[in-house]
């Protein structure tokens, strides 16, 4: 059938190119954040201007420890030896359950 969108080889190819990209960007991004994080004190996060309250600091520490580990599996510099729902906690950060 030729009626509608028709995908070409280039489309395959970026829509592939650009999904590993932010893939990959993501990873960085979230070690870099993950960083940060790990630096500040419950304390500073608690305070203003931030003013998060203690349940919230504590499901963003575990998700972003969460999606480190992938990150780190997918770097292979950890092993995972059973399985382990990695979006448990960063499923609430989305907003959406």
């Amino acid at each position: 059938m030729s009626a509608g969108y028709q995908v070409s080889l280039a489309d395959l190819n970026n829509t592939a190119g650009r999904l590993t990209v932010a893939v990959r960007d993501a990873f960085t991004d979230i070690v870099t954040f993950k960083t940060w994080l790990d630096a500040q004190t419950d304390a500073v996060l608690l305070a203003a201007p931030i003013g998060m309250v203690q349940a919230d600091i504590n499901v963003l520490r575990s998700a972003m420890a969460d999606l480190k580990q992938l990150n780190d599996i997918r770097t292979a510099a950890a092993n995972l030896s059973v399985a382990k729902d990695f979006m448990a906690f960063a499923k609430q950060l989305t907003g959406v359950l």
